[in-house]
């Protein structure tokens, strides 16, 4: 059964229950990218979203069931395009209270349809692998699945770790030749201490392995991170560690390790308005070679809630190369704004 028509029979059937709780919305985004490839000349496009979605939860004391529908309708070029793609996605997740502590959640995520790779890295499942490997529209298909557990070792200690496997690419050979299939499992583990009020100290394994282009990659980074409430809505962290990188490929094994880094602060002083700063150092998975490659990054973003059920959001993000001999050059730079509203109904 087509993925859409799966979604609306299921969410038809869950319908006739008493206790199901419905919930509609909307999420519009107009976009100006701008792209600077090395060797090449900048261009700049204008693009807009669409995206509604409905969602159907069932609720128990110990169990919940949610599923939701968002297809995606995406212009890439308002100046250029005639008619929006869809992008198709559903997802389903699953919650079990395990005891008053400690919760299981499970979800599976699909989408098909037509997409870009750089709208595809901002909802990647696995951050390591966001690389845009192209900016024409694709046939693009993925899968996910994810296993999460959450819950408290104390008073002011607490574990989460998940496992999942994930699965992406063209769907017909055109876009395979510009998106490569990949699939992989990855992991993550973090540690939570609250050693004052005010501040908090965690550590992060996250592994990654994939396989692409018959290369077969494996990335673990260990982090530890400081956060600190400065004030009752200021909130800053800084964190160090180091990412392992194995590449097996032809018979032949090379390994890598590289500093990570990262550097944060987030605002809310006023009731209905936020901001956040981000600075990264880190390595990633090339989506297009299966290289493995380090990255500076910083991402801006400010929310503001100007009505009850409205929020508008604006984001910004630039990326550069970064190498022990080499100069930070930047590849690319995007701004976003957005606006959303949802609608729940009983």
């Amino acid at each position: 059964m087509p993925l859409p028509a799966a979604a609306l029979a299921t969410a038809l059937t869950l319908a006739a229950r008493d206790d199901l709780q419905l919930e509609a919305g909307l999420l519009t985004v107009g976009r100006t990218r701008t792209s600077a490839p090395s060797g090449g000349p900048a261009t700049t496009t204008t693009e807009a979203v669409l995206q509604p979605r409905v969602s159907a939860a069932l609720t128990g004391p110990d169990v919940g069931v949610a599923l939701a529908y968002r297809p995606r309708l995406f212009a890439p070029d308002l100046l250029g395009w005639d008619r929006p793609d869809v992008l198709h996605v559903a997802d389903v997740r699953t919650t079990l209270r395990l005891d008053p502590a400690w919760g299981l959640a499970v979800v599976a995520e699909g989408a098909r349809g037509t997409t870009d790779m750089l709208t595809e890295s901002r909802r990647a499942a696995v951050p390591d692998l966001q690389t845009i490997t192209t900016r024409q529209l694709v046939r693009y298909r993925s899968a996910r699945a994810d296993l999460r557990l959450d819950g408290g070792l104390g008073a002011r200690t607490t574990l989460g770790a998940s496992a999942g496997w994930f699965l992406d690419g063209g769907e017909d050979a055109p876009s395979r030749a510009l998106v490569p299939i990949e699939r992989g499992v990855r992991g993550d583990a973090a540690l939570r201490f609250s050693a004052t009020p005010r501040d908090q100290l965690e550590g992060r394994l996250d592994w990654t392995g994939t396989q692409l282009l018959a290369r077969t990659t494996s990335l673990a980074r260990l982090i530890g991170t400081w956060r600190r409430r400065v004030s009752p809505t200021l909130e800053a962290w800084a964190g160090g560690g180091a990412i392992g990188a194995v590449e097996r490929q032809g018979g032949g094994t090379s390994r890598q390790v590289f500093p990570a880094a990262e550097l944060g602060a987030s605002d809310a002083a006023r009731p209905n308005l936020s901001e956040e700063l981000v600075a990264r150092l880190g390595a990633y998975v090339d989506r297009g070679t299966g290289d493995v490659a380090r990255q500076l990054e910083a991402v801006a973003t400010v929310r503001w809630s100007f009505a009850r059920a409205w929020s508008l959001s604006a984001r910004g993000a630039g990326g550069a190369p970064a190498g022990l001999h080499t100069a930070l050059k930047p590849v690319g730079a995007d701004r976003m704004f957005h606006a959303a509203r949802t609608r729940e109904e009983r």
